[in-house]
This record gives C-alpha cells, sequence and structure tokens, in this order.
C-alpha cells in the first residue's frame, strides 16, 4: 500500500504544467493558482471555464496551449497534473515523470502519483490564520471534501461566537 508523506512545499519558482483541458484540469489549475506563477496548461481542447473572458483576463501569466501533447511538452517543468481523460496517457506521463525525477499526480490513479493534493481551507483560530489540510491518501476524494467542509463550517462557528 502506498503511504504519502504530508508536507508544505513552495511551488512560487517551480514551473506547473496540467496536461488536460477539461473540469479536473480547471480544478487542479484553481488548487496550484494561488501558490505558483508559472503555470502551463496543454490539451487538444479547453473547456469553457478556461476560455471565459475573465479567466483569461485574469490569468495572463497562464499559457493555454491549445495542440496535442508529446512527452516532450514535459522537459523543463518541476510538477506536473496529468489530468486527461486517457488512462493510457496519463499512465504515460506518470511514468516519463517518474523517469525524470518531475513530481506528477496522475488524477485518475494515486498509484501513479508521487504527490497528492490535499482538501485545504484557510481559517483564523486565536487570531491567528491556519491551514488546515485533509486527506485520506488519494483512496477517497469525496470523503475529504466532506470532511473539509464540516471542519470549515465548525471553525466559522467557532469564530462567530467569539
Amino acid at each position: 500500500m502506498k503511504m504519502f508523506f504530508p508536507m508544505m512545499i513552495d511551488i512560487d519558482k517551480m514551473k506547473v504544467l496540467i496536461v488536460g483541458g477539461g473540469k479536473i484540469a480547471y480544478r487542479k489549475y484553481n488548487n496550484v493558482a494561488m501558490y505558483a506563477n508559472n503555470i502551463t496548461i496543454v490539451a487538444k481542447s479547453f473547456n469553457e471555464s478556461f476560455l471565459k473572458e475573465e479567466f483569461l483576463k485574469d490569468n495572463t501569466d497562464v499559457k493555454l496551449l491549445e495542440k496535442g501533447f508529446e512527452l516532450s511538452d514535459l522537459d523543463g517543468y518541476d510538477m506536473v497534473y496529468a489530468a486527461t481523460d486517457d488512462r493510457a496517457l496519463n499512465m504515460a506521463i506518470s511514468e516519463h515523470c517518474h523517469s525524470k525525477k518531475i513530481l506528477v499526480n496522475s488524477v485518475d490513479n494515486h498509484e501513479n502519483s508521487s504527490f497528492i493534493n490535499m482538501g485545504i481551507f484557510d481559517c483564523e483560530i486565536d487570531d491567528e490564520k491556519v491551514l488546515i489540510g485533509v486527506s485520506c491518501q488519494g483512496k477517497n476524494p469525496k470523503l475529504v471534501k466532506t470532511i473539509k467542509y464540516q471542519l470549515e463550517e465548525y471553525f466559522a462557528s467557532r469564530r462567530e461566537k467569539r
């Protein structure tokens, strides 16, 4: 059984690549956008969330490459999300990243990933800003989401009582 070591990492100066243009790729983009400044997204096509005028206007530092993916597209990146609907392609991306020591998250199989994301949120506890993360080791994202929302509600109600 694969176990992931929980840690926080500064990705501000890392080059991040997201392969895929669908809703999961968009969600992964939203997860890293507040922490990374150099993000490229490559896909044959992009869903409407990526193409909305406000997305394009607000994210001038994000590069959208509308093309077919090639393994050479991984060159020079520090962190990669394999977020396509093609399991074989996600596997090939993961294998290539592992061989090149590039951090990779395969959205369809955490076993092929070198990292996973946690459900995270900011809150204030005793006037201190805190970042809280929840993980099920990549096995149950729905449960992570449920626990995250329950904790957010708990800490929000706790702050309101003060």
